[in-house]
C-alpha cells in the first residue's frame, strides 16, 4: 500500500506539473502563439513575482519562428489624455488578464478599446497628461529577469523557453518540421 501510495503521488505530481501543455495550441497564428506563451509563463517563478507583464512579438519570417518576450513592467504607468479619443492615446492595445495578473502588449493590428483601456483603469496604469503638462519618467530595472520564447510558426507547440537578463539572445535551433 505505501508504495502504491508513492506511486500515486508521484504519477498526481507528474501530471499536475504537465497537464497545462496539454492546453497548448498547436497549429495557429501569431495569437495563438501569444496565447500560449502566456499560459507556459503563468507556469514559472517569474508569473508569481509580477502583477503586470509587457509582451513584445515579433515574426522571424526568415527562421519561420515567432519571437515573443514577456518581462515584468516596473513602469506601470501610461499617459492618456482625457481630450483625445481613446484610440488616438499611446496606450497598449492588447491585454491578457490571468489569475488577476494583466499582459500587456501593442499590436499593430488592433487599437485601445475600451476593455483594454478599463483593464488599465483598474491596474491603475493611466495618468491624466492633464493637458500636456504632465510628463513621465521611465526607468529600467537590469537585475529583473525576463523570458524569451522561440516558436515554430508550423506547430507552436515546439518552443523554446530562455530566461534570462541579457538583451539580445541568439535564436535557438529548433526542429520545426517534426
Amino acid at each position: 500500500m505505501k508504495y502504491f501510495s508513492i506511486l500515486i503521488f508521484t504519477s498526481l505530481f507528474f501530471w499536475g506539473c504537465n497537464s497545462y501543455k496539454t492546453s497548448l495550441i498547436s497549429y495557429g497564428n501569431y495569437e495563438d502563439a501569444i496565447q500560449n506563451t502566456i499560459i507556459d509563463f503563468s507556469n514559472t517563478s517569474l508569473f508569481e513575482k509580477g502583477k503586470v507583464f509587457k509582451l513584445h512579438f515579433e515574426s522571424l519570417n526568415n527562421n519561420d519562428l515567432y519571437h515573443i518576450m514577456i518581462i515584468e513592467s516596473f513602469d506601470n504607468k501610461y499617459l492618456y489624455s482625457k481630450e483625445k479619443k481613446i484610440e488616438e492615446n499611446k496606450l497598449p492595445s492588447r491585454c491578457f488578464e490571468l489569475n488577476n495578473k494583466l499582459f500587456i502588449w501593442w499590436d499593430d493590428n488592433y487599437t485601445i478599446d475600451k476593455e483594454v483601456f478599463s483593464k488599465l483603469e483598474k491596474y491603475s496604469m493611466l495618468v491624466d497628461d492633464k493637458g500636456g503638462w504632465i510628463t513621465l519618467e521611465s526607468s529600467t530595472d537590469d537585475k529583473k529577469k525576463g523570458v524569451d520564447y522561440f516558436i515554430c510558426k508550423n506547430n507552436l507547440k515546439i518552443y523554446k523557453r530562455i530566461i534570462t537578463r541579457i538583451g539580445n539572445i541568439p535564436i535557438p535551433d529548433l526542429e520545426c518540421n517534426k
